[in-house]
């Protein structure tokens, strides 16, 4: 144990503790995550892309009255 760093029983006791609570986290995370249904689709980038072109239009109309 000396070889890796341990060289006191309560570092490796807070090591094996640590170790314990991320996998307790990690546990509870996948029951949360676990219970989304991945199937579901989402129509994100639509309403992006609409944004973006709106935001182009916008902005070539402002130009084009600048201009006159």
């Amino acid at each position: 144990m000396l070889k890796f760093g341990f060289k006191t029983v309560n570092t490796l006791l807070i090591t094996v503790l640590f170790l314990l609570v991320a996998v307790s986290i990690l546990a509870v995370s996948y029951g949360f995550i676990s219970q989304i249904d991945w199937q579901t689709e989402i129509s994100l980038f639509n309403r992006i892309i609409v944004l973006v072109l709106v935001g182009v239009i916008c902005i070539l109309l402002g130009n084009i009255i600048l201009i006159l």
